[in-house]
């Protein structure tokens, strides 16, 4: 013989009402996707600073490289590129002055202005980063014609 502390039907009654019961599905719910929705955010705001910063050091090995191209030979191309870099990396907001760097390089009558950025103080989230390896180095390069 089995115990019942409640009369039977009593306890159907107390099973029915539950199963129509429907005021805690919408926190179900959201414990189940919230984790989702916030790795997608996350990832998303990661990225986009990312994007941000490189487009960033595209920009200044581009504008490096034509200030660089005025120079008369390969010292003071190399010259001119770091102070590029120097007067016109803390205009750009992403990007912090001192974790950056340029070097040039001539062949074949082309200059390359190759800019190097230090991204390792980026913050990095452990389950994003283990999906989506961001890289902790950002180089961009720019090579113009010299006469």
């Amino acid at each position: 013989m089995q115990f019942c502390p409640l009369p039977r039907c009593a306890a159907l009654r107390l099973a029915a009402r539950l199963a129509r019961c429907r005021a805690g599905g919408g926190a179900v719910e959201f414990a189940m996707l919230a984790p989702v929705l916030l790795v997608l955010l996350f990832g998303i705001l990661q990225g986009g600073l990312l994007l941000g910063i490189a487009h960033s050091v595209e920009q200044l090995s581009a504008d490096a490289g034509r200030y660089a191209a005025t120079g008369l030979d390969a010292d003071e191309r190399q010259m001119l590129a770091a102070r590029w870099l120097a007067r016109q990396a803390p205009t750009y907001p992403l990007i912090r002055p001192g974790l950056i760097a340029a070097r040039t390089t001539e062949a074949d009558g082309a200059l390359t202005v190759t800019v190097d950025y230090d991204a390792s103080y980026l913050p990095r989230i452990p389950i994003l980063d283990a999906v989506f390896r961001l890289p902790t180095a950002i180089e961009r390069s720019a090579t113009l014609m010299v006469p």
